[in-house]
């Protein structure tokens, strides 16, 4: 629940360029589109490279305060989460460039290739790690 809101406030900034970057794509040259898709990734991954830390640090204060130390993560799931944040919210220019330049059909199995590999992998490392496997599936 952390997490989604973490990702639902710095989604709001880092795809608030989504606009302008379709506009950009539909006008300019193919250079410049590539030099502000890396300006971009830039920009986002060290957002989402802040925001992981924050989350790595300040979580296990937060959880005890607003629910007790009865639900406190051990430290392996907790740093398995925040690689999990930031490699998904590192992908947000992906997205926003797939969206922009309307490569729907590019990406329209992987969803669905993913999902049943993280089922099986859950399944599998869940069996042998226990939680982080979990996490780490995802």
């Amino acid at each position: 629940m952390i997490i989604k809101a973490i990702t639902s406030m710095v989604g709001k900034i880092t795809n608030a360029v989504t606009a302008s970057i379709g506009n950009l794509n539909a006008t300019d040259d193919k250079t410049k589109m590539e030099q502000i898709y890396y300006q971009h990734l830039f920009v986002t991954s060290w957002i989402y490279g802040f925001v992981t830390i924050c989350f790595l640090v300040l979580a296990q204060d937060f959880i005890k305060i607003w629910i007790g130390t009865k639900y406190l993560l051990p430290i392996p799931v907790l740093i398995a989460l925040g690689i999990h944040l930031y490699i998904n919210g590192v992908q947000d220019t992906n997205y926003v460039y797939r969206i922009t330049l309307g490569l729907f059909d590019k990406g329209k199995w992987i969803t669905m290739i993913a999902g049943v590999v993280n089922v099986i992998l859950s399944i599998f490392l869940a069996k042998k790690i226990g939680l982080i496997g979990v996490t780490l599936a995802s």
